[in-house]
């Protein structure tokens, strides 16, 4: 029996299967131009598995421009399909990158900052500071949306405002430089932001940058720059060296996050407005690696979770390392909390140990977790056999596809498991 939860979210209601785990799973490393009988093949092996959902036809980020392309559409479209085909749900995320148009996208992009120069340097991204941008990249998030319907979930994934350099799983992230948030609209926003909060000087005052440049440690991975100030930027930046803990500096990370919540927010709006007739609508994940819900990135796990069309908040990568840091934010906001096991990190030719990756599973839906992402489904797939593959932990390996039957195993065990989307395709 099904234990149903609803949430009263405004106009917005949800039902949930609180007792029941959704397993979903990524990496199929199927892009534009691989065949489709390719993937009509694999994914008649993976049908019966246990994968309720796969991350099936997107856009990686590196393709830009995939609404003037109909091909790409199709292909996206024909991969969903596929996956549907063969009795697993599809999941569609798409990096705001790959919605830039093919041509004249220079007029929406943010800017970054040369910690040299102390210039501005075009970011290649959307301007998220800018009200005109944000308005033309909802509406071609929705354009994109209905043009690859239907769709059983939508994710959005590792999406931040930073880059985070060595070692941010364990030093505090400092590139702050590197935030797509330097432009002239940007520079209003910021101002206007100070404005209410009733801080001295807003309309004068600039985005604060460090003067004095601090080698990388433990406090700052990538350290400190000394940024030169002069008449090219005195008007758009503020010295300040009490990085980060100045009014100013905690002011710029809250409008930080601001941002990067509305962009979060114009997917996941647009997701149920267009997906949510589906019956076999699962709803939106939002998922990072824990580490990542962070001041410095501009991801706040409270401000995600507090969105009231958001189902589940997902602990990603690190074999959901540190679940629980999530957890008091999904039961705040009535969300679903998730994990995540990778059977395979990539980059590592050496995959987890079985026991280790089996426990993990286990000890993070005793512990709450109502989804669960599996990485890579490369693993699963006989064809994978070159060197590079096998080096990067995304080649074929048996002992991988034994290790996740047993996790399936242990979700019907426990009559945890959620029956196939599309049971009709199981046959």
């Amino acid at each position: 029996m099904r234990i149903m939860m609803i949430l009263a979210c405004g106009t917005f209601c949800a039902a949930i299967q609180a007792a029941e785990v959704l397993t979903v799973a990524l990496g199929d490393e199927f892009y534009y131009g691989t065949k489709l009988e390719q993937i009509e093949e694999f994914y008649q092996k993976i049908r019966g598995s246990g994968v309720n959902l796969s991350w099936a036809g997107n856009p990686p980020s590196w393709e830009t421009g995939v609404l003037e392309k109909p091909e790409y559409l199709q292909f996206y479209r024909d991969v969903a399909d596929i996956a549907r085909a063969n009795g697993i749900g599809a999941a569609l995320g798409v990096h705001a990158e790959s919605l830039l148009p093919a041509a004249g996208r220079e007029k929406w992009f943010g800017a970054l900052l040369d910690p040299k120069t102390g210039l501005r340097m075009a970011s290649k991204s959307w301007d998220f500071a800018n009200p005109e941008a944000m308005t033309e990249l909802a509406r071609r998030y929705e354009e994109f949306m209905n043009a690859v319907k239907p769709r059983e979930m939508y994710f959005v994934d590792e999406q931040i405002l930073i880059s985070p350099g060595n070692d941010a799983h364990i030093k505090r992230m400092s590139a702050y430089w590197t935030s797509p948030t330097y432009s002239q609209a940007a520079l209003e926003s910021f101002r206007k932001f100070l404005s209410g909060r009733n801080f001295p000087n807003a309309a004068q005052t600039g985005f604060p940058v460090t003067t004095g440049m601090v080698e990388p440690g433990p406090k700052a991975n990538m350290g400190l720059p000394a940024v030169p100030i002069s008449s090219k930027n005195e008007d758009y930046l503020t010295p300040d060296n009490n990085w980060p803990d100045s009014d100013l500096w905690r002011a710029w990370y809250d409008w930080r996050e601001e941002l990067l919540t509305e962009l979060y927010r114009v997917q996941i709006v647009a997701a149920e407005k267009v997906f949510s007739g589906n019956p076999r609508w699962q709803g939106v994940m939002v998922s990072s690696p824990t580490f990542w819900f962070c001041r410095e990135t501009g991801l706040s796990a409270a401000k995600v979770a507090a969105i009231p069309e958001l189902k589940y908040l997902v602990a990603g990568y690190m074999n959901g390392r540190n679940l629980l840091t999530l957890k008091p934010h999904a039961r705040k906001n009535g969300k679903l909390l998730g994990g995540m096991i990778e059977l395979s990190i990539y980059g590592n030719k050496q995959s987890p140990a079985p026991d280790t990756v089996l426990k993990n599973f286990k000890y993070q839906i005793e512990n709450g977790a109502r989804l669960m992402l599996l990485y890579p489904l490369a693993n699963f797939n006989p064809t994978r056999q070159s060197e590079k593959q096998h080096e990067n932990g995304m080649d074929y390996r048996p002992a991988q596809v034994e290790l996740w039957k047993q996790c399936a195993d242990y979700l019907k065990e426990q009559k945890l498991a959620v029956p196939p989307l599309f049971p009709e395709e199981q046959n």
